[in-house]
């Protein structure tokens, strides 16, 4: 069955992983009650997969081949999140 799951993710840790069922696809990350959270479209009768996730804030440095996801902010902080890739995902 194909439904969309949401997953809140720490705002103080920069790498984080997070166990989705396979080829998912990230929709989108915004706040939620004050906390960062991540929606996906997924097949919940798929094997589950670690995938991870950067989370960095305006001017901090990222490396390697990360996909962004999206942007928000809380109070004066802006934080960006970005799956992380090893190698180019395509």
């Amino acid at each position: 069955m194909k439904t969309i799951w949401k997953w809140t993710l720490s705002r103080t840790e920069r790498h984080q992983s997070v166990r989705l069922p396979r080829n998912s696809s990230i929709l989108d990350v915004q706040l939620q009650d004050g906390l960062p959270v991540l929606w996906a479209t997924v097949d919940t009768d798929a094997p589950t997969e670690e995938r991870l996730f950067l989370l960095a804030q305006t001017g901090e440095e990222i490396s390697g081949y990360p996909a962004y996801i999206g942007t928000f902010q809380i109070g004066q902080l802006v934080y960006h999140l970005f799956e992380e890739f090893e190698e180019l995902p395509f």
